[in-house]
């Protein structure tokens, strides 16, 4: 697991083994939780990447980890693909402001 911040330091395990079990090859952060914005009322913002071609799998598979990953924060999260992001304006908001919190490969 990669330096997650420290609001999530708690957490790292957890999201650790939920990526190793759903095939993530990688999870980044992005928008407040990474600011001083971020408060108890914030959703958690990320962005996955997953190892599985099969579409349908591949949806499955998002759609668990999702779920898991609110019962880990204990709050709402916007999963969003790379894929999912087309707004030019939106992707360079994210570019900004984005950092890597699980790597498969690390």
């Amino acid at each position: 697991m990669l330096n997650l911040p420290s609001i999530f330091q708690n957490k790292a395990f957890a999201v650790e083994q939920l990526c190793l079990e759903n095939k993530v090859e990688k999870l980044y952060l992005f928008g407040s939780a990474l600011t001083a914005d971020f408060s108890k009322k914030s959703d958690v913002d990320l962005i996955i990447e997953i190892e599985e071609k099969n579409p349908i799998l591949k949806g499955e598979i998002l759609m668990k980890t999702w779920s898991e990953l609110e019962s880990i924060f204990q709050r709402k999260v916007d999963l969003l693909t790379s894929i999912n992001v087309k707004n030019p304006i939106l992707k360079k908001s994210i570019e900004a402001n984005i950092q890597l919190i699980y790597d498969r490969k690390n």
